[in-house]
């Protein structure tokens, strides 16, 4: 059951090919998200603009 999650998948970094798991890239597209809304955000405040929370859990639903 673990088998698909384990399996090693070739990835290219930079200039060079590395091998990663499933889970590896799936941690790597979740945090490297964080990273540019933090820059979005605090792009934003450098401006003079308060952004609203935009955490998941902060946001209203409809």
């Amino acid at each position: 059951m673990n088998e698909p999650i384990r399996r090693k998948i070739p990835w290219r970094n930079e200039d060079e090919v590395v091998v990663r798991t499933p889970v590896q890239l799936l941690l790597h597209t979740v945090t490297h998200e964080y990273h540019h809304k933090g820059q979005v955000v605090t792009m934003a405040r450098q401006m003079g603009y308060i952004p609203p929370n935009t955490d998941v859990l902060g946001i209203e639903p409809d």
